[in-house]
C-alpha cells in the first residue's frame, strides 16, 4: 500500500521532523524520499506518518478530509 506514493508529492513526519519531498521507494526498512536537498532516508522505525500532499491546483471540490495517511 505504501508503494502507491511512488513519485508523489508527501509529507513525512517523524519522531523528530516533518519533510516534504516526492516519495521515491520503500524497501522494508527504509522510506527514500527526494527533498530539495537531495534523498533523504527514513528508517521506518522513526516514522510517525506519511500523508499524500495535494497539488493546489486541485479542483474547487478538493476536501482535507480526502487525504490519505499511511501511519
Amino acid at each position: 500500500m505504501i508503494n502507491e506514493l511512488q513519485n508523489k508529492q508527501v509529507q513525512v513526519t517523524t519522531t523528530s521532523s516533518t519533510v516534504l519531498g516526492e516519495f521515491k521507494n520503500f524497501d522494508g526498512s527504509f522510506v527514500v524520499v527526494q527533498t530539495t536537498t537531495g534523498l533523504t532516508y527514513f528508517a521506518l522505525t522513526n516514522i510517525v506518518e506519511i500523508k499524500e500532499q495535494y497539488s493546489p491546483t486541485q479542483p474547487e471540490e478538493y476536501d482535507e478530509d480526502d487525504e490519505i495517511v499511511y501511519a
